[in-house]
């Protein structure tokens, strides 16, 4: 298992388009809170489209906060039961 790595997995009703946009939105709310050079340094998001997948590098207070902005956003959006979480399972998830 690849310590610091959080995947987030979308419903199939989920727009996986609207997951991307909801993504940058979570980006800028980090930006606000840790700078934009310091979350480029210090995070990471990739978002998987065919896998309906959304990897996170969560090994910094940036990422956690990234991720915590993510999920808080893509509740109030799609619904908690759309979202299903899970650790990264391989060697360079991310």
């Amino acid at each position: 298992m690849t310590p610091g790595t959080l995947h987030i997995t979308f419903a199939d009703h989920v727009e996986m388009r609207d997951v991307r946009e909801t993504v940058a939105l979570a980006r800028l709310a980090a930006e606000a809170l840790h700078g934009v050079d310091r979350l480029a340094l210090e995070s990471a998001a990739e978002v998987d489209l065919p896998a309906r997948r959304v990897a996170l590098d969560v090994s910094s207070p940036c990422g956690r906060d990234l991720a915590t902005l993510l999920v808080g956003f893509a509740r109030r959006e799609y619904g908690a039961a759309a979202l299903r979480f899970e650790p990264a399972g391989r060697e360079g998830d991310l």
